[in-house]
């Protein structure tokens, strides 16, 4: 029962620790998505 309860936790933990980093990676992606069209909308001038 214990050592059943001690995988679950660990398994908690290793997902919550996956969440995060999918989080930030996806955070960082938007990023950069942001900054190329920001700067496209910067140095290309409007048709």
């Amino acid at each position: 029962m214990l050592r059943l309860s001690d995988h679950a936790i660990k398994m908690m933990e290793q997902r919550l620790r996956i969440e995060k980093q999918r989080t930030y990676q996806a955070n960082k992606v938007v990023d950069n998505l942001h900054h190329k069209y920001f700067f496209q909308h910067i140095f290309q001038p409007k048709r």
